[in-house]
């Protein structure tokens, strides 16, 4: 398993979250904030055998911040919980600014 080392010190673009999703790595996008007509991703999910994580962009930090970790053997039970850690933080920082382009 290739091993995701180094983000971007900066939120991703579609073209980024398109090139670290691979046979290996399942990458979803949660949500950003739209900047000069694009959307700059800040929080993403991604599955890795066993393990599923929530990332998201620390502005004030200029890095990627690891949110939790869960057991993606049951994925619909990962992504709820992966759901409520991106909602808690997007809330305590990015509030109705934050769009969210994970369907509901």
């Amino acid at each position: 398993m290739r091993t995701i080392t180094r983000l971007p010190s900066r939120p991703l673009r579609r073209r980024d979250v398109a090139a670290l999703d691979d046979d290996r790595f399942q990458v979803s996008t949660y949500g950003g904030i739209v900047e000069e007509d694009e959307i700059r991703i800040y929080a993403i999910k991604i599955a890795a055998g066993d393990t599923a994580y929530a990332l998201c962009f620390d502005d004030s930090r200029e890095q990627w911040q690891h949110l939790a970790s869960v057991d993606a053997g049951d994925l619909a039970a990962a992504d709820e919980q992966l759901d409520a850690a991106i909602d808690d933080w997007v809330q305590d920082n990015y509030g109705g600014r934050f769009e969210v382009l994970k369907p509901r």
